[in-house]
């Protein structure tokens, strides 16, 4: 009996270049040597992450690297954005609707982070 494995929709590469814009333009050039954003895509999942240079010597040269946000697609388009919590499960952002199309929405509440889920 062949079983097969249900998957789940890959973001379009439109989305993800819409959000890599979005990380792109959050920090200030002249800021990057103290604070940068990265995105990593796995499957559906688009996770931003916060790069952070080593503090001291003693750490090495590697930059720390702490996920900030996720959104994730959910198909036909729509996407939830996902906070993590103290016990590093993603859960979703309580001012952002259930799943939306509007991506650019999800970005501004990001952004905005009024309750400080997200950028502390």
């Amino acid at each position: 009996m062949v079983r097969t494995v249900p998957t789940r929709p890959i973001p379009g590469e439109l989305d993800i270049a819409r959000i890599r814009r979005w990380v792109n333009a959050r920090v200030p050039v002249e800021h990057q040597g103290q604070v940068r954003l990265e995105l990593g895509v796995h499957g559906a999942n688009v996770t931003i992450f916060e790069l952070r240079p080593p503090w001291s010597p003693e750490v090495g040269p590697d930059w720390s690297r702490r996920p900030v946000a996720q959104l994730r697609h959910t198909g036909s388009g729509f996407w939830l954005l996902l906070w993590q919590n103290r016990r590093l499960r993603w859960e979703r952002y309580p001012l952002a609707p259930d799943a939306t199309r509007d991506l650019e929405s999800l970005l501004g509440e990001l952004s905005k982070d009024s309750i400080c889920l997200f950028w502390g």
